[in-house]
């Protein structure tokens, strides 16, 4: 039962992300909070947390439309990083589902490069293509993280 409920919240999520639907974005993270409360099996909170990510990241996102600017104060990346910390170390205890894993490492990669983190992101980038060396996001977002850093060294010479 709870299963199909997880695969329902992750689709409002994405849904609601697509729609650009704060206010369903806000219920399902009240929805994934009360999952949190009420259920304790490590599987399912690796879910939800990794869920919660997507959903912080998507309210990121949506209110960051039109707004140019970067501000030092960014609660919903601070929880989308902190849910996919807490994915992760569900993710470490139970190696079950090998691709929800690497999407938890890449995505992590993903919010530490956004807020300058490039080196830490690279890691986390090589761990998924240790896992599953086939995962294209991982290779996507490594190679531009990667072209970008090397073009930000003051030496050219280093940076090819």
């Amino acid at each position: 039962m709870l299963y199909r409920d997880l695969t329902q919240l992750g689709q409002l999520i994405d849904q609601a992300v697509e729609t650009k639907d704060i206010v369903k974005l806000d219920r399902a993270i009240d929805r994934c909070q009360q999952v949190l409360m009420n259920h304790e099996s490590t599987g399912y909170r690796k879910i939800v947390y990794y869920y919660l990510a997507n959903a912080w990241s998507g309210k990121r996102r949506i209110l960051r439309i039109g707004n140019d600017s970067w501000s030092w104060e960014q609660p919903e990346l601070e929880k989308e990083i902190l849910n996919l910390r807490m994915a992760l170390s569900f993710s470490e205890q139970e190696h079950t589902d090998e691709n929800i894993s690497c999407q938890i490492l890449t995505n992590l990669g993903n919010s530490l490069n956004y807020v300058g983190r490039s080196v830490e992101a690279v890691e986390y980038w090589n761990r998924v293509l240790e896992k599953s060396p086939d995962f294209p996001m991982a290779h996507g977002n490594r190679g531009i993280a990667l072209c970008y850093y090397a073009g930000s060294l003051y030496d050219q010479e280093q940076s090819s």
